[in-house]
């Protein structure tokens, strides 16, 4: 094999779009990725989760035609799910609030 394509090698890919409709995909794809590469029940559960949440969230704030890539790959100790799309400015903090919400603020009671 040649070592660039090792080194860049996903064993698990989805192309698809980041559109909610997709979402049973995504994760169909990603448990059964997880678990073919090893994953245990727990960690694959997990991965399932937070999955879900950065899809969903992707696919709420993103043009419905923005293609995603999705990529599943293990090491020896981590297992890794990877989602790609062509956009520069995302905003996460919505997977996060409390990052950075006061309670003293209340603007930020109202956007929870």
């Amino acid at each position: 094999m040649n070592a660039s394509f090792t080194e860049k090698f996903t064993p698990v890919l989805l192309n698809t779009l980041a559109d909610i409709k997709f979402l049973p995909l995504v994760l169909s794809v990603v448990e059964n990725g997880c678990r073919a590469l090893g994953a245990g029940k727990t960690e694959t559960l997990k991965l399932m989760l937070s999955s879900e949440e950065i899809f969903s969230h992707l696919a709420s704030v993103l043009p419905k035609k923005t293609l995603l890539q999705l990529g599943i790959s293990t090491g020896i100790y981590y297992d890794q799910v990877e989602m790609s799309v062509p956009a520069a400015n995302i905003d996460f903090q919505a997977l996060n609030l409390t990052a950075s919400v006061s309670p003293e603020r209340e603007g930020d009671l109202e956007e929870m």
